[in-house]
């Protein structure tokens, strides 16, 4: 974020029951309804166009963000993005919801754990190739960022029984740019990783020594990507 901020205006949304963000119970949290969240979030910070930038669940919310909304999208880079599967999910497996147990169970040691390497690896080797890159202040906020969480299991469950499909409708208007890791453990290419949702006009990336976090496997890298994106879509005329 602060690379990207020295040369735009960015806004980190917080989706519900994640972050700052406050949960409510029965909530809708399907793909669809968190990109109108998102929306409405836009509008009330007065923003009428923008790019996006997503990861995991917020790169399918993104995707749904310019399928619904192309009049408002600018640009949608999807990092290891949710959804991309052939068949949809028809249950929620325990892997997915592990982080999260380990994360509230552990936190009031965290400062003592994650200063150990191999108490560290437990909790990110499944995440990253290069999880030992990570600073401590790194795996810190995100094992409290999963543990503060508490719409996290709502979203997973609200992925059941569907797919990343309005992905296709995207107009050819909006760049978009599909990025997965090569040792993407959460979301590998035998099961979520199908390139039948990718508009035609879509590029689709796979980078090396590359886990489920782009942006923290490969920061500078990623804001590479997006100042190319934006500048390139700037060229194409000022109202881009």
């Amino acid at each position: 974020m602060p690379a990207l901020a020295t040369s735009f205006d960015v806004i980190a949304v917080d989706l519900p029951g994640h972050g700052q963000t406050p949960w409510v119970e029965g909530t809708p949290m399907d793909p669809s309804s968190l990109a109108a969240y998102v929306l409405e979030t836009l509008e009330a910070c007065g923003v009428e166009r923008t790019h996006l930038l997503g990861n995991s669940l917020g790169g399918w919310v993104a995707l749904e963000m310019a399928a619904a909304s192309p009049d408002r999208i600018s640009s949608v880079t999807a990092l290891a993005p949710a959804g991309m599967r052939d068949q949809p999910l028809t249950r929620i497996r325990l892997a997915f919801k592990l982080n999260r147990y380990l994360s509230v169970a552990a936190r009031p040691v965290l400062p003592l754990m994650l200063s150990n390497t191999w108490l560290r690896g437990i909790g990110f080797a499944r995440n990253s190739p290069v999880w030992r890159t990570w600073s401590i202040e790194t795996c810190r906020e995100a094992a409290e960022a999963m543990a503060d969480a508490r719409g996290y299991e709502a979203a997973l469950a609200a992925t059941i029984g569907r797919v990343a499909s309005s992905s296709a409708a995207i107009p050819a208007s909006i760049p978009v740019s599909i990025v997965f890791g090569d040792t993407d453990r959460i979301l590998p290419p035998h099961t979520s990783q199908s390139r039948r949702y990718l508009p035609a006009h879509g590029r689709w990336l796979d980078w090396e020594r590359c886990g489920h976090a782009p942006q923290l496997d490969h920061p500078e890298r990623v804001v590479a990507l997006v100042r190319d994106v934006v500048i390139d879509r700037r060229s194409k005329g000022p109202d881009r």
